[in-house]
């Protein structure tokens, strides 16, 4: 956030969420870190905070979710290797992670 300082252009990704509780968490953090910045009268501004679709448990989280974050970023190659169930770079399986699978799609 200090480096941010006159920018005002910082936003964080939190990656592989799995669950509403761990951005909960994350924005407590944050806002610890917020706060006592601004007590030690450093000029930061909160930044932008958002999330990356990555695990399949969150898309069915995702109308809660939305309404905590920024932004929400989708992960494609950890995504389709988690719904494929296919370890890309498992060269015994890697023919089964295709992109235009209709899962996928």
């Amino acid at each position: 956030m200090r480096a941010n300082i006159g920018l005002g252009n910082l936003r964080l990704l939190l990656p592989m969420i799995s669950s509403l509780s761990e951005v909960d968490e994350t924005l407590v953090l944050i806002k610890r870190v917020y706060s006592g910045l601004l007590e030690e009268e450093e000029k930061v501004t909160l930044p932008s905070i958002g999330v990356m679709l990555e695990v399949l448990s969150v898309m069915f989280q995702m109308g809660d979710l939305a309404k905590w974050v920024d932004f929400i970023s989708i992960g494609t190659n950890d995504l389709m290797q988690y719904l494929l169930a296919v370890d890309r770079n498992n060269s015994r399986v890697a023919g089964l992670y295709d992109a235009l699978r209709p899962a996928v799609i």
